[in-house]
């Protein structure tokens, strides 16, 4: 038996032997009745009482049809959630299309019967009782859901803080990177630095699938990166005469790919791009392990070149063998990596954006500086998928080397 006591129970009746009709049917229950015979007096009333309220009423009032009380109430966020019963007089199957065209909950059929009144105002109550329930599951969700966020937005600022300044220039190259990831945090990650006062390493890697596994994953590679490949023993070798001399780019990635492949208790792999750039003589050498391609852009005959061959992504097999490319840059040449989130964005027919595309865009647009020409490729990829951003991870990184092009070994 549900307690009537804890439902406020509206009744909106023009006719006053109706009105007492309910009276006498809830005589004995306790429950709160409140009986009125206009619209407008009922609406005050619900106005200034906002908890569990079931409304029984007529079709049609003198002041008001039943569907403008309940759009009326129902507008107003505290009232939004009573319960509405139509009094009909018509047979079953008209009773439903009249609740439904009214936007009701549910009917009482005339003449009026203890039993048909009490069921279905139990019917409301229960159902107010559960939707109650179900409301303060969802805030309890909504707080927590807003802890969790609030501890990825945390996590998103550490991760960024282990990440490159966006903007350089130095010893004749500029260098910017736009990271924008789909969630708190993605799955990407680049750094830069100097090895020497002329070799200028780079890298770019993005963790496969999305979300928090792959951005922690991201994270600690990141940083196992900054503080141990990049910095010692796999990007330095000694020589015959215990000389410190530079590792080769396709060696640097093979020891990576070693160590993640034997320490990773997880389905994740990673793509990655490792690069040397000599910025006296403009000369690129460079490992690329199933990471899109790299594009150069000659300044002097203003076409774009994409420059790869696409290799087995890192962390899968202990004995992949990686390789090594390189080319040369010009005066002025430019030179971009990015994560698959930017060739790979779809439209709305399913397309994916491509090289092509890219290419057009640095070549037409190279007046730009190449801080705003990476914000502008960004913004073209997405007007051109139609949404608000891109579904993956994307980041992009150019290098413009301002060098002479001095003609001598790399190292």
């Amino acid at each position: 038996m549900y307690d009537l006591k804890e439902t406020k129970l509206v009744v909106v009746v023009n006719e006053i032997f109706i009105r007492k009709q309910f009276q006498q049917i809830f005589k004995k229950s306790s429950s709160q009745l409140y009986l009125f015979s206009s619209a407008n007096e009922a609406i005050k009333f619900l106005d200034k009482n906002n908890d569990l309220a079931i409304v029984i009423c007529e079709l049609t009032m003198p002041d008001m049809c039943s569907s403008e009380l309940i759009l009326q109430t129902k507008k107003t966020k505290k009232l939004k959630n009573i319960y509405f019963i139509l009094i009909t007089n018509f047979e079953h199957e008209n009773s439903l299309v009249i609740q439904g065209k009214f936007g009701a909950d549910d009917y009482i059929k005339m003449p009026l019967g203890n039993s048909d009144v009490f069921t279905r105002v139990r019917s409301g109550i229960r159902f107010l009782k559960l939707e109650n329930e179900l409301r303060a599951e969802n805030n309890q969700l909504v707080q927590e859901l807003d802890r969790v966020n609030l501890e990825l937005s945390s996590a998103a600022k550490l991760h960024r803080s282990i990440l490159p300044e966006t903007d350089m220039i130095t010893n004749g190259l500029e260098v910017s990177s736009f990271h924008t990831p789909c969630q708190f945090m993605g799955g990407d990650f680049y750094g830069y630095r100097y090895i020497n006062k002329d070799v200028f390493s780079f890298y770019q890697i993005d963790v496969s699938g999305h979300g928090v596994s792959s951005a922690l994953f991201s994270f600690s590679l990141g940083n196992e990166l900054l503080k141990t490949h990049l910095a010692s023993e796999s990007l330095f070798l000694l020589d015959s005469n215990n000389d410190l001399r530079i590792r080769p780019t396709h060696s640097t990635v093979k020891a990576i790919n070693q160590s993640n492949a034997l320490n990773l208790k997880s389905d994740l792999y990673f793509t990655m791009i490792y690069g040397l750039l000599n910025t006296k003589t403009g000369q690129v050498k460079f490992c690329q392990a199933g990471h899109p391609h790299l594009i150069h852009f000659n300044n002097e005959t203003k076409l774009t070149n994409v420059i790869g061959d696409g290799g087995f992504p890192v962390g899968v097999i202990e004995t992949a063998e990686f390789e090594e490319q390189s080319f040369n840059m010009k005066k002025s040449d430019r030179l971009f990596m990015f994560s698959d989130g930017l060739t790979e964005a779809l439209d709305v027919s399913g397309e994916m954006y491509g090289y092509e595309r890219i290419c057009e865009l640095i070549k037409d647009k190279r007046s730009l500086s190449i801080k705003d020409l990476l914000k502008y490729i960004y913004q073209q990829v997405v007007s051109w998928t139609e949404n608000e951003k891109l579904n993956d991870d994307v980041t992009i990184t150019a290098f413009q080397w301002n060098g002479e092009g001095e003609n001598y070994e790399f190292f």
